[in-house]
């Protein structure tokens, strides 16, 4: 058996925007090989995902 490396983890995220709530407890995990995409209507808080993500990355 394989170990499966996890490159990613984000669990229980949470964003607000004043009174809009931007994101309200995002869990997502990005194990070691995987292609993963995300995809949602104008507003539904990708790049409000991705941003602070792709920061502590780089």
């Amino acid at each position: 058996m394989t170990e499966v490396t996890e490159v990613l983890e984000i669990d229980g995220v949470r964003h607000r925007y004043g009174a809009v709530t931007a994101l309200a407890g995002v869990d997502l995990t990005v194990r070691a090989g995987e292609c993963v995409a995300l995809l949602g209507p104008n507003g539904a808080g990708k790049t409000t995902l991705v941003g602070p993500t792709c920061s502590r990355c780089c």
